[in-house]
């Protein structure tokens, strides 16, 4: 029958681990001795201003029939992933993979990663499936990014509008006001995905080409609070 034990004894988001199994009969005799099996370790840190996490891990050691593919999962706001993010070969010792999340804008900013090993086909006995290991959990956290635009033209086709662009935001916390030299509220939306066109709140007469001021305030999916003013041109 197969056999499972737990080892609890461990801290397995530290290092790897070397296991090997040895059978002995009742006349405390040792008959047979496992091969050596060494866990995967997975790391992972948040780099380029938050904008790709790099995952690094060791490799699994040793199947009889040895590794066929290493396959990376990603959790966004703790929710798992359906299908790997990505396929990795199996070679050398340790294994490093760069996730670029810039394209990721939803969730808490908290992201998790875990590594999945298959062995190749092997003829096992009793006719056993191909083993399947698992890395540990490895997590970490971006605050949200905020891009603003220091220009735009009403009337371009790319650029017609003055919209930021925030990464990991409460959308019901969102505000984003506009004001013209003289300090008068031209414009103001709590709603993500309306940009200013440049009139005064976005009806009626163009406003003039000029330097207007913006203030943004939101809360991360977290609840913490951010601001952010600047200036930006409006442009004919």
């Amino acid at each position: 029958p197969m056999v499972t034990f737990y080892d609890i004894d461990v801290d397995a988001n530290a290092t790897h681990y070397y296991y090997q199994i040895e059978t002995i009969n009742t006349c405390q005799q040792l008959k047979y001795t496992s091969n050596i099996g060494k866990t995967i370790w997975l790391h992972v840190e948040s780099e380029g201003a938050g904008v790709m996490n790099t995952i690094t891990f060791t490799q699994y050691k040793d199947w009889a029939g040895n590794v066929q593919k290493y396959e990376i999962y990603r959790a966004i706001g703790g929710v798992w992933e359906s299908s790997p993010i990505t396929q990795v070969a199996a070679f050398g010792d340790t294994t490093v993979y760069v996730d670029n999340i810039i394209n990721v804008v939803d969730g808490d900013g908290s992201f998790c990663y875990k590594v999945v090993a298959t062995e190749n086909t092997f003829p096992h006995v009793g006719g056993l499936p191909e083993a399947v290991s698992s890395s540990n959990e490895s997590c970490v956290t971006h605050s949200p990014l905020v891009y603003v635009p220091n220009a735009f033209a009403p009337f371009s086709t790319s650029n017609y509008e003055f919209k930021p662009v925030l990464t990991f935001t409460d959308p019901s916390s969102y505000l984003l006001q506009i004001y013209n030299k003289w300090g008068q509220k031209i414009f103001e939306t709590q709603d993500l995905n309306t940009g200013w066109l440049g009139s005064v709140d976005n009806s009626g007469q163009l406003c003039q080409s000029d330097s207007y001021v913006y203030m943004i305030r939101f809360t991360s999916a977290d609840g913490e609070e951010f601001s952010k003013s600047g200036v930006v041109t409006l442009l004919k």
